[in-house]
């Protein structure tokens, strides 16, 4: 972790997660595979899914609308 910055622990899978960020993945590797020299290719399943909820809809679903890149 990098010290300076506040963390919280993830719902599903245990990693830390930055506490001040909008959008976190929570996410499990599947599978790496290599594919030449120093690459590698990780294939993940999303556990959960965290969200500010001013980014949220009625419905409760991310609204891309709503996001605003920084």
């Amino acid at each position: 972790m990098i010290p300076g910055l506040e963390w919280k622990e993830g719902t599903k899978v245990r990693a830390p997660l930055l506490s001040e960020c909008h959008a976190s993945v929570e996410c499990k590797v599947i599978q790496e595979i290599e594919i030449g020299g120093d690459h590698v290719f990780f294939v993940y399943s999303v556990e959960a899914v965290h969200c500010d909820e001013n980014w949220l809809n009625e419905s409760g679903n991310i609204d891309f609308v709503k996001i605003v890149l920084l």
